[in-house]
């Protein structure tokens, strides 16, 4: 769906993926929907082999680029206001199971997908 994986992270808690959509070039009018369409295909194949997950999805503009500091770890990331949402709806998703997202992908998604 034209998304790309930012992180992925293993520890203690579990493994984390976090995946964007809309940067530059793979920009389309309908990166909301494409995410939670990603999301409800990862969380069925994720199923079929008993493996639980959670889901959050925020739509916003965030910071992306290189971060760190000049001779020491960098790396791309995403920063902003928008990713802290979409971390906090995915906890609510531990609790049930279910893939949360918030208003704006709701309204951006709501003319290709029904809620």
């Amino acid at each position: 769906m034209e998304g790309s994986l930012n992180k992925l992270v293993m520890d203690d808690k579990g493994s984390t993926m976090i995946c964007i959509w809309g940067l530059a070039p793979l920009t389309h009018e309908d990166d909301a929907t494409r995410a939670v369409i990603t999301a409800l295909d990862i969380k069925e194949k994720l199923k079929q082999i008993d493996v639980k997950s959670s889901f959050g999805i925020a739509t916003g503009i965030v910071f992306s680029g290189v971060v760190g500091t000049s001779g020491g770890r960098k790396e791309f990331s995403v920063l902003g206001d928008v990713v802290n949402v979409a971390a906090r709806i995915m906890g609510q998703s531990k609790k049930d199971g279910k893939i949360y997202i918030d208003y704006e992908t709701k309204q951006d998604a709501e003319s290709y997908l029904k809620f």
